[in-house]
């Protein structure tokens, strides 16, 4: 049903210049009789910026499935009467391969409703009320390199110094929007708008002059890949800007540099082309604004980086905006929010430039500060601090791998950053929505009713499968854990035909053996793990995993018959046992395979296949503890003595995360924080203030599922663990691991929960407080260290207690 627009119908610019990347502009004025708020119902496709009287005033919409827009729901204040100008810019993005991870690349749309006091002032598609009119926007080309193997055109403008005015002429310029048949179904945003602040970019850190040089040998890897997998659109370029940047050479700057406010004036030497490089201290994403005036023709490149090369350097390579600007004065905002830390302006002119100023308008989650964590130890709260950004960043419309390179709603990835989510912000909007767009998509359109690899995208493959298959697995249990969190019936009850027609066509890979074979895109850890001698014919961890979804989701559900499932195939992958191949410990194989109707097993041992195995609750301290140990104390990125060099070792994504995890799950919280700071620490030291994708820097320095290492300092260190929001109840399980104090929070529906402990300072008393909403429980476990500690003053404290309120007790240290 629209609960949205009382008028407004779907519509889009008439006969677009450009099959792919059409670009247009939409006017509107209304006339406002009194002081008061403009409402504004919004959505497109690809993506909008709403101009109000000139100044940007949103950019959206959220993100969802084939056939369905979110309406983004705007309250603008209006401080007189009189006529406000109306603009929307879209960007309507598609190339002939059809392939993105981040939008379904359906044809282009605007529907927007603008109502005040209860009257609707402007609807597209609408005659009676003023008409929203349209033009095509011609200066930014429809036709450039890509950003990414996977996203959109890098963003390449021709303007003249009256060019954007656009959003504020006369509707005379403008013509009548085409109404569209397609009506698309109406959701709402389902998570809360951006915070967009502006931020003014300021510390200078290099400057210097560009000489043309050779072009490079060999290719550049971004570009290349993006070539290689776009090469019928690569074939269409008359121009490669890409290209022709990286034959860039910095070399001394030869001109004058003025310093005049919060800008500079520059004017060039004897090479014409220079640079200013400026650093804003951490990651951010956003929005790139830049206030100039050029004295003659320039060719303004803006290139950003999220850490520099080992040189200092940034690399001149995709990540770039061009601007081919005409003498005059502009004041310019980049369309496209990207991920930086690292700024390289480059002006190419033989005339004076005046940078007035430059900024980033934020473009991500904003933070509710409704968690937190603080302890005694100042790198512990650094890592703390950098999940913290590392989520704010890639939490959106949607959960994000990275919020530049593929911006896409990757599974697996989204079970860890929405523990975070719900932990640190007290938020489960995003999840929702996330989960809600997967739900809604078209079993037949995907391999054996599987889900996408990462959503909303589009690639015309999935129909054969539907990319990673294991990642299908993931979402389950988080759906299983969203529910947990929640109590989301109506969710449940609406996703259930979906999860039953991807049960179904799990077993389409069910083999002879009972278990699924020669499943397809198996993907356990960026590492060996992932080879097809590891995942072949019959991947045992990837079973575990199954195994524990089915069993998971069975109870969820009450399907007993998932759950029989899922223990019959926990029973034949225990009934292989751990083995001695390659290592004096008896491990855990990663394959099988079927030699005369008896399941063999190759010899061939990864860690990340042992931790997914594990964590999936397939072994467990009481049926297999020498591997337990084994993977405990000689396998992760600290381990106390080396295993063999023939097991491989994990990456961080995704085998180091899961490995995070099942040490909390085995009570191993000491080597825990020990491992957190072996990871982390080098990366704050060297990187921009955010947590890696991988060990190195080869991937983004700022990925979505490490967010999770703040639920690992709240939950497993700070101990306020695991919330039954139905019962009202909190599970508080502090351990000091050698801290000498801790304090954090975490938000719920009925209000906050807090625990602080700390130690004195002759170590020799411990106090707890806990804090929880009326009406709430609170389950305690202390651990083994205060086990035998005086409660309260007299009797020895057990391991476990219940309290029905907030609480402080006292535990003192018995005399020796």
């Amino acid at each position: 049903m629209n609960h949205f627009f009382q008028k407004a119908k779907p519509v889009f610019i008439e006969g677009a210049a450009e099959p792919y990347n059409q670009f247009a502009g939409f006017r509107s004025d209304v006339w406002v009789e009194a002081p008061g708020v403009l409402k504004i119902a919004v959505t497109a496709r690809s993506f909008y910026r709403l101009y109000v009287d000139g100044k940007m005033a949103a950019h959206g919409p959220a993100r969802t499935a084939h056939g369905y827009v979110r309406v983004d729901e705007l309250e603008i204040p209006v401080e007189k009467a009189g006529v406000v100008r109306l603009a929307a810019e879209v960007a309507a993005y598609d190339t002939p391969d059809h392939v993105s991870n981040d939008i379904t690349l359906e044809p282009g749309l605007f529907w927007c409703e603008v109502q005040c006091a209860g009257k609707v002032l402007a609807a597209t598609g609408a005659k009676a009320e003023s008409p929203w009119l349209c033009r095509q926007l011609t200066h930014r080309r429809s036709r450039a390199e890509m950003l990414s193997h996977c996203r959109e055109v890098i963003e390449v403008y021709d303007l003249g110094p009256d060019t954007l005015s656009w959003v504020t002429e006369d509707l005379n310029t403008y013509q009548p929007c085409r109404v569209l048949d397609e009506q698309p179904l109406l959701l709402p945003r389902g998570s809360r708008l951006p915070a967009m602040e502006t931020l003014p970019v300021l510390n200078l850190v290099e400057l210097g002059g560009i000489a043309a040089g050779e072009e490079k040998r060999g290719p550049d890897m971004a570009d290349h890949l993006n070539e290689t997998l776009h090469t019928h659109w690569y074939g269409q370029l008359t121009e490669r800007v890409v290209k022709q940047a990286r034959r860039d050479e910095n070399v001394p700057f030869q001109g004058k540099l003025e310093c005049m406010g919060e800008g500079w004036r520059i004017e060039p030497g004897k090479q014409p082309a220079c640079y200013l490089q400026f650093d804003l201290g951490n990651n951010y994403v956003g929005f790139l604004g830049f206030d100039l005036e050029v004295e003659k023709a320039c060719v303004f490149d803006i290139f950003h980086q999220e850490g520099l090369e080992d040189e200092g350097r940034i690399t001149q390579t995709n990540n770039m905006v061009r601007y081919c600007l005409e003498p005059g004065r502009y004041r310019l905002l980049t369309f496209e929010p990207y991920v930086l830390r690292h700024l390289k302006l480059v002006f190419r002119t033989q005339g004076t430039v005046c940078l007035n100023s430059a900024a980033l308008v934020t473009y991500w989650y904003p933070d509710s500060r409704r968690g937190s964590f603080l302890c005694s130890d100042g790198d512990v709260n650094r890592i703390y601090d950098a999940s913290r950004r590392t989520l704010l960043m890639n939490t959106l419309d949607i959960f994000m791998d990275c919020a530049e390179r593929e911006r896409g709603g990757w599974l697996c990835d989204s079970l860890w950053t929405a523990r975070a989510a719900w932990q640190m912000l007290g938020d489960v909007s995003v999840e929702k929505a996330f989960l809600q767009n997967f739900m809604l998509t078209d079993p037949a359109k995907y391999g054996h009713a599987f889900f996408p690899e990462v959503f909303p995208s589009h690639h015309d493959s999935y129909e054969e499968m539907a990319g990673i298959t294991t990642w299908s697995f993931w979402l389950i249990l988080e759906f299983c854990e969203y529910y947990r969190r929640t109590g989301d019936r109506e969710l449940l009850e609406q996703s259930l035909p979906r999860v039953e027609a991807f049960i179904r066509g799990t077993r389409d890979f069910i083999g002879e053996s009972g278990l699924l074979e020669n499943m397809p895109a198996i993907f356990l850890d960026w590492s060996q793990s992932n080879q097809a001698d590891h995942t072949q014919p019959i991947c045992l961890p990837a079973n575990a995993l199954y195994a524990y979804m089915l069993y998971e989701i069975g109870k969820l559900y009450g399907r007993e018959e998932w759950v029989k499932w899922g223990e019959a195939i926990r029973g034949v992958l225990r009934s292989m046992g751990a083995v001695t191949f390659i290592t004096e410990e008896k491990l855990y194989p990663d394959t099988a395979y079927l030699e005369n109707g008896a399941l063999k097993t190759k010899e061939y041992i990864t860690e990340a296949a042992l931790y997914t195995d594990i964590w999936s609750e397939l072994f467990d301290r009481n049926s297999e503890p020498g591997m337990i140990q084994a993977v405990v104390n000689t396998m992760g990125p600290a381990p106390k003595t080396l295993t063999s060099p023939s097991v491989g070792r994990a990456n961080l994504f995704i085998g180091l995360c899961i490995r995070l995890d099942m040490l909390a799950k085995l009570g191993e919280y000491g080597r825990l924080l020990e491992e957190l700071r072996a990871i982390f620490l080098p990366q704050l030291n060297r990187g921009p203030g955010t947590l890696y994708e991988n060990v190195n820097t080869s991937g983004s320095l700022s990925h979505g599922f490490n967010a999770h290492v703040g639920v690992h300092l709240t939950r497993d260190i700070l101990g306020l663990g695991e919330v039954h929001l139905q019962e009202k109840r909190v599970r508080v399980a502090p351990h000091p691991c050698g801290l000498q104090w801790a304090k954090g929070s975490e938000q719920t529906p009925c209000g906050p929960l807090a625990v602080s402990w700390n130690y004195s300072p002759d170590g020799r008393a411990f106090r707890l407080a806990c804090t929880v909403p009326p009406g709430w429980s609170v389950e305690l476990s202390l651990p083994q260290e205060l086990r035998g500690w005086l409660w309260d003053g007299d009797s020895a404290c057990r391991a476990m207690k219940t309290y029905a309120q907030s609480f402080e007790l006292l535990l003192a240290r018995p005399e020796d």
